[in-house]
């Protein structure tokens, strides 16, 4: 699909506006539409990195839902603009699917899980040099065909029951960031990171599997229906925009470089 005939499909993307809310988190708002088998989600475009990770690492990996941009073509609802005007609002596709409760204990057991996923699982170094975290319960959901690791593993609860894909992990890189905030927020979502090529590699075959999936979809055209919007931008708006596209595009190199892909 290319051309008109792609970006008459993107317009067909339902807008905020037309659904209603199913859900909030600290960065992202939900909607969902009555019959659609996606959600539509605004969220800041701070988190453009991270979207375009789990987008790559879900082409490769059924264990990651993958999430992608869409093009905003009505004003967002009351409560989303007052949210994000600030901060560059980005709308985004992904399967609908049940999220995990907020249990108890979640954060400790994102945790573990992430580590676990880092040493137990064939693509392993690379969920570690890329940084998967924040592996908390909601992060996972449940969503038809059933695929992913069993609730009741991610829960620890076993009378769970049904699998769940990953939806809104974070990604750090094989080293903690070195901003302060950022900082503090890695190290509370995976720890103090192994050494990559000294504690642990990424094989070979691996390290060339994602960087063809990098290949495959350059971060500027994972970009592109941002650019697309018929919701018109003020100068000011648009500035703000490319200055956080262009903040993520570092924090994808500082991240991709040391597993061997390139933007």
């Amino acid at each position: 699909m290319s051309g008109p005939l792609e970006q008459a499909w993107a317009l067909l993307k339902f807008q905020p506006a037309e659904g209603e809310q199913l859900g909030q988190g600290m960065n992202q708002y939900v909607y969902g539409l009555e019959g659609d088998p996606n959600v539509t989600k605004v969220g800041s475009a701070a988190a453009l990195s991270d979207m375009y990770l789990l987008n790559r690492l879900a082409s490769m990996n059924p264990l990651f839902e993958s999430q992608q941009p869409i093009p905003m073509t009505q004003e967002l609802p009351m409560e989303a603009a007052a949210r994000f005007s600030d901060s560059s609002p980005v709308l985004s596709e992904q399967l609908r699917g049940e999220p995990l409760d907020d249990a108890p204990g979640s954060h400790i057991r994102g945790l573990a899980l992430a580590q676990a996923l880092h040493e137990q699982t064939r693509q392993g170094p690379l969920l570690e040099g890329l940084g998967v975290a924040d592996l908390k319960d909601p992060n996972w959901m449940r969503v038809l065909p059933q695929r992913g690791i069993p609730v009741a593993t991610i829960t620890r609860d076993p009378s769970q029951v049904g699998m769940a894909v990953a939806h809104d992990p974070q990604f750090y890189g094989a080293t903690n960031p070195t901003e302060p905030v950022a900082r503090f927020a890695a190290q509370a979502r995976r720890g103090a990171p192994r050494r990559l090529g000294i504690d642990y590699t990424v094989p070979e075959p691996l390290r060339e599997a994602f960087a063809r999936r990098v290949d495959e979809l350059p971060f500027d055209q994972f970009t592109e229906p941002i650019f697309e919007s018929e919701v018109p931008m003020t100068l000011g708006e648009e500035q703000a925009m490319m200055d956080r596209i262009l903040q993520n595009e570092a924090e994808l190199t500082r991240i991709l470089s040391p597993v061997g892909a390139s933007l």
